[in-house]
């Protein structure tokens, strides 16, 4: 009895999961394009960087 309980748990997650995953990868191509190739594509951007990194440092400049 306790292991069919498991068992239906078990499928019932996994059946949800994939649900889940399935609706991720519906942004299409443009969720995957990538826009930033070099620093000047950054200009007039707002960007998040650790402070006390050298990607701050970077971001300080512009």
């Amino acid at each position: 009895m306790v292991r069919n309980a498991f068992k239906m748990v078990v499928a019932l997650a996994l059946a949800i999961s994939s649900v889940a995953f399935m609706g991720c990868s519906a942004g299409g191509d443009d969720a995957l394009a990538n826009r930033v190739h070099k620093v000047s594509d950054l200009a007039h951007k707002k960007v998040g960087v650790q402070i006390g990194n050298t990607a701050d440092i970077y971001a300080s400049e512009y």
